[in-house]
């Protein structure tokens, strides 16, 4: 999993970086550094979080076919 595609399933599952934390049982600034891609995400996560987004999966294609910017404004 990219940090593009953890940040678009988190987007897609509407949840702001602090709940996606919770969920995740991570903190805040782990969430930051996975967008971010300053730190890996392991399987565990990776795996976690496809399931919690499996029901949200058609909005995250389309937040993925969108460019940078329009995702910004689309999800805001």
């Amino acid at each position: 999993m990219t940090a593009k595609d953890f940040k678009i399933a988190r987007l897609a599952m509407g949840l702001t970086q602090t709940a996606l934390a919770k969920k995740l049982g991570v903190s805040r600034s782990n969430v930051v550094r996975y967008e971010k891609g300053s730190i890996a995400i392991s399987n565990t996560i990776a795996i976690l979080l496809a399931i919690l987004a499996a029901p949200h999966h058609k909005k995250s294609k389309e937040l993925a076919a969108l460019s940078p910017q329009k995702r910004k404004v689309f999800t805001s």
